[in-house]
């Protein structure tokens, strides 16, 4: 059985193992960027366990090696996925810290993921309390996706807005923001909702 059908399988204890084999085989052989993969995937796994510090203590190691490689994708990659743990976690400031930093870094390594950072970074700062900031947030990720003409990437941030008028009881302004929504995937589609 390989490590992908273990994933796909979703089978942790045994994408584990296997991890655990290649990952000595790539500190054996000194490849740093096969030894930055299986770190990234242990991490993986480990969030899917919910073992959320020893996911954190993967990714950055993974951070490191892609850091002395000097690879701004996997490095933005790496961060985004730091700031997910530590979300997931209910670590909130950290996850900011991480999220803000991968913004940094995609927006001057010009890496495309600053719209679901963006979106990534208004439910942290929904967490933390400050919708505003949130809303902030989610309209940069509106003017990427009009910017960019990504239906898909509009949609979520038509939701997004939705989700943070409920939380503000501002009912109609969210039903306004789940109809343009609708409105963009029915037009897509040709679908009627």
């Amino acid at each position: 059985i390989s490590l992908a059908a273990c994933w796909m399988q979703r089978k942790p204890s045994h994408s584990q193992t296997l991890l655990s084999q290649v990952q000595c085989k790539a500190k054996a052989l000194h490849h740093e960027l096969l030894m930055a993969k299986c770190a990234r995937l242990w991490g993986h796994t480990m969030r899917r366990r919910a073992r959320f510090q020893k996911a954190l203590q993967s990714f950055q190691e993974a951070m490191v090696i892609y850091e002395a490689q000097g690879d701004d994708l996997p490095i933005v990659s790496c961060l985004e996925e730091l700031g997910r743990v530590a979300y997931a976690a209910s670590q909130f400031e950290e996850s900011r810290r991480y999220f803000t930093r991968a913004l940094a870094q995609s927006r001057i390594s010009h890496v495309e993921v600053q719209h679901s950072l963006h979106l990534e970074l208004a439910q942290v700062y929904a967490a933390l309390g400050d919708i505003e900031k949130a809303k902030a947030h989610v309209k940069k990720a509106l003017w990427e996706s009009q910017s960019f003409e990504r239906t898909e990437q509009l949609v979520q941030v038509y939701q997004s807005l939705g989700d943070l008028c409920l939380i503000q009881c501002r009912f109609e302004q969210a039903h306004h923001h789940y109809q343009c929504a609708i409105g963009i995937l029915q037009e897509c589609t040709g679908i009627i909702i």
